[in-house]
């Protein structure tokens, strides 16, 4: 399942991505309650990310889910991050934690999907991506993510 660290970049993007066609439900900024996390630390990370500085990124989200851990934007791009390690339960743990903040987020669903995709467990990914495309049936990404891990 190598799609996944090509992914990472469009789980922190569908995530932060301003209001557009298609993407209101699926992780627009005013789709996703925050709980105070500064959204430039957020975008910070989020380069991080894409540039594949998975530790820096890490150890800037570790902080921000110090001070803000009802963020669960802040802890979905931790699991990110985790997964790309790959830190298995870390990024378990922290993917858990998003969902439970906000279970009917299809992003957070979708993310979980991809880590346990990468982590060689189908089952339980196909299951995360379902709920991310029963939350949001517009979730494009989850519909494709699902395809292929039902290949």
């Amino acid at each position: 399942m190598k799609w996944m660290s090509s992914r990472a970049a469009c789980l922190t993007l569908c995530f932060l991505a301003p209001a557009g066609p298609g993407l209101e439900s699926a992780g627009s900024q005013d789709s996703v309650q925050r709980s105070g996390a500064p959204r430039g630390e957020l975008l910070k990370a989020q380069k991080l990310v894409e540039a594949q500085s998975f530790k820096e990124a890490i150890s800037l989200l570790r902080g921000t889910v110090r001070r803000h851990p009802a963020d669960a934007g802040a802890r979905l791009m931790l699991g990110t991050a985790l997964a790309l390690l790959p830190r298995r339960s870390e990024a378990l743990e922290e993917l858990g934690a998003a969902i439970r903040l906000r279970p009917d987020f299809a992003p957070g669903h979708h993310a979980l999907g991809l880590a346990l995709a990468r982590f060689v467990e189908p089952e339980r990914a196909r299951q995360a991506f379902e709920k991310a495309v029963d939350l949001d049936p517009r979730f494009a990404q989850a519909h494709v993510d699902l395809a292929l891990v039902l290949v």
